[in-house]
């Protein structure tokens, strides 16, 4: 028997077999992550039921532990033939391992691996190898050709596969021998490895794991991959960084293997010495497809590549047909009446029928994708047969005669809300689109909000235009209103109890006018038709890709319909946050007579020029200008040199509407130190 020995210092926990560190409980963790984490997380997203997992040695429970928190694990058999680890991870481990041995998904069986496998009768979608170092001939026996057939023997086909081999750095040859053995056995390996400072302590070196499947796995799905579960040490950019190797060493070590046939081939290979030091450049088996890397596959195999691609359209297939709405196209296909109905009601019935399990994960991936392709083939040849256009059609046809009329899809024709304009994403940089698709310059409104945390000294706030209501009418994101007046540098904030003169970059406010009932209506009347044609759009958008978007995997137009779609949804977003905020409608704005609005809250007389502001309280202010009148009847404000900028911009571009030889019309002619002695008091 082997021996056994425990070492605890300062806290910690080393675990020895014959001499041979196996953990230490400050770095374990990355160990069992590096050989657990991947595989369980690539399967949890292979399969969507309940999955089965066996470990192979790893009668610690530290490994059975990483792979017992993905709640997707219904079953686990643990197999370690060494009584004495078993007892030690029910006993002295325990603390480690979080009691991973007592759990009530696990059966530990005390027997060789080899036996194991020969008499499994079933299927493992989780494969895990934890093997101590393969110092001998009966080590070496488990890294074989014939040992790995028989792990693929009982793997699921999509299923994953991983096991520790030895260090990539101390004894390439051998470890890229394990690499090609398992491609051998009909596994796709995918390398890895980790530096764990208590092996490189005991001149072990960087250790290598691999994880395989007999279902190639594709650059996109470690792209896409996410460690769904708490990890002390594996991140993605972690998994990225230990799939990179050295391109010196691995040619050096895979130009010398081959595949492990009988144990004393990786024996051997074992006492070979390493490679000497090489550069920096790498070999990254993350993102490159094996096609990308030395001699058409690696190492030396032209099908890996082939696999992978075999594996990445299956993938897009899938997509494709999940991404059918199944239950409207069966509903609309029933529609059909007279003839066409009778063609097609045993094959409605026949593929309802078939449809759970087909997407219930019984029999092969491809198998079931095959099955649900040519079940939908053959519909839609039998609907197109029906009534010629409509199988394809946009709720439109040319015309085949009968009395069917069904509509798989609804008309996509150019109608508000669709075009160029709404198809990127967060649409055009710097412009914003009106409901036609209209182009307008992106603004930014910085003001003060006084309900801010901190009051109105600390509540900076700055928000952009995100869709133009109208012409001059802008929502931000948050459903924000603002009224522009371009080409002025300046805006109104359309809120609930005052609209707020703002200026452009500055975040003081002007002035606050009371609400002005033709803008608020102008505002609300707006709101509420576009979200009313928003919601049409939508339904009809909606309607279009449940149809369309299966064709977005191979069609980049599909795609940017796709976006248009949620670029709707932030715009009805934007719409209805900002109908929250309307408030009540404004009362009459009683105004003096002969008073004209040049803008919301501010009046000019017809008669004098005089110039009077409608206050948020309601009081009217007089706003004294250079050579205009004041209005007597109303508070008497001498404005200060940006509200009386403000007032010139707004009496030189709306003079045109005053009567001729109105003193306010002839404003723009006054001199600039006209004015500046006006502000100054002078």
């Amino acid at each position: 028997m082997a021996e056994l020995k425990t070492i605890e210092r300062n806290g910690s926990l080393a675990f020895y077999i014959d001499g041979s560190l196996q953990f230490d409980t400050r770095d374990e963790g990355i160990y069992h992550e590096s050989l657990a984490l991947p595989t369980a997380s690539l399967a949890a997203v292979r399969f969507k039921r309940p999955l089965a997992a066996l470990i192979l040695g790893g009668g610690d429970g530290l490994a059975l532990r990483e792979v017992l928190k993905f709640k997707e694990v219904a079953s686990a058999d643990l197999v370690d033939f060494d009584p004495g680890v078993l007892e030690l991870g029910r006993t002295a481990f325990a603390g480690y391992n979080a009691g991973s041995l007592a759990d009530p998904r696990v059966k530990v069986t005390c027997t060789d691996a080899a036996s194991f496998l020969q008499s499994a009768r079933r299927k493992y979608d989780i494969v895990l190898a934890d093997f101590t170092f393969p110092g001998d001939l009966a080590g070496c026996s488990l890294f074989t050709e014939d040992f790995f057939g028989k792990i693929g023997g009982v793997l699921s086909r999509r299923g994953v596969f991983a096991l520790n081999a030895v260090s990539p750095e101390k004894f390439s040859p051998a470890y890229w021998a394990v690499y090609k053995t398992l491609r051998a056995a009909g596994l796709y390996p995918k390398p890895l490895s980790a530096a764990i400072p208590s092996f490189s302590a005991h001149g072990y070196g960087r250790w290598g794991f691999f994880f395989s499947s007999p279902r190639a796995i594709t650059p996109m799905e470690l792209g896409s991959l996410r460690i769904p579960v708490p990890a002390g040490f594996l991140t993605p950019e972690k998994l990225r960084e230990g799939m990179r190797f050295g391109r010196a060493s691995a040619l050096f070590g895979a130009g010398i293997a081959a595949s492990v046939k009988k144990p004393s081939d990786l024996l051997a290979l074992l006492n070979m010495p390493g490679p000497a030091a090489g550069g920096g450049e790498s070999l990254d088996f993350f993102s490159r497809s094996n096609r990308a890397l030395p001699g058409g596959g690696f190492p030396a195999d032209p099908a890996l590549w082939s696999a992978e691609t075999l594996a990445a359209w299956e993938d897009s297939l899938a997509a494709m047909l999940a991404a059918f709405d199944w239950d409207q196209l069966l509903a609309e296909a029933g529609r059909l009446s007279g003839k066409a109905a009778a063609r097609l009601s045993g094959e409605l019935d026949e593929f309802r029928a078939e449809l759970p399990s087909l997407f219930s994960g019984a029999g092969s991936r491809a198998q079931r994708v095959y099955r649900v392709l040519a079940a939908l083939g053959i519909l839609l040849i039998v609907i197109n047969m029906a009534y010629p256009d409509n199988a394809f059609a946009k709720g439109y046809s040319s015309g085949g005669g009968g009395d069917v009329d069904i509509v798989f899809i609804s008309n996509k024709s150019a109608s508000l809300f669709h075009g160029l304009a709404f198809q990127f994403p967060g649409m055009y940089h710097g412009l914003v689109p009106d409901s036609a698709g209209k182009m307008y310059p992106q603004k930014s409104f910085t003001y003060r909000d006084p309900a801010a945390a901190g009051g109105p000294a600390q509540g900076l706030k700055t928000e952009q235009s995100f869709y133009a209501l109208t012409d001059n009418l802008r929502l931000t994101a948050g459903g924000s209103a603002f009224m522009v007046l371009a080409p002025q540098p300046y805006a109104y904030k359309l809120e609930a109890d005052s609209y707020v003169l703002l200026k452009d970059n500055s975040p003081e406010p002007l002035f606050r006018f009371r609400p002005d009932p033709e803008t608020y209506g102008a505002l609300a009347y707006n709101i509420e038709l576009q979200r009313k044609a928003l919601e049409k759009a939508l339904a009809g958008h909606s309607k279009w890709l449940a149809w369309a978007a299966p064709a977005g995997v191979i069609l980049p137009p599909i795609k940017s319909e796709t976006q248009e779609m949620l670029n709707m949804q932030a715009i009805k977003a934007a719409l209805d946050n900002a109908a929250g905020k309307l408030g009540k409608a404004p009362g009459d704005v009683r105004v003096p007579v002969n008073f004209v609005k040049l803008a919301p809250g501010v009046y000019v007389s017809l008669d004098t020029g005089a110039v009077v502001f409608l206050r948020e309280d309601g009081d009217l202010v007089s706003c004294q200008m250079p050579a205009l009148p004041v209005y007597e009847d109303a508070v008497q404000l001498r404005p200060g040199p940006d509200l009386t900028a403000f007032m010139r911009a707004l009496l030189v571009s709306k003079g045109p509407m005053l009567p001729a030889g109105n003193p306010a019309r002839l404003l723009g002619e006054v001199k600039e130190d006209v004015y500046q002695n006006f502000i100054s008091g002078r």
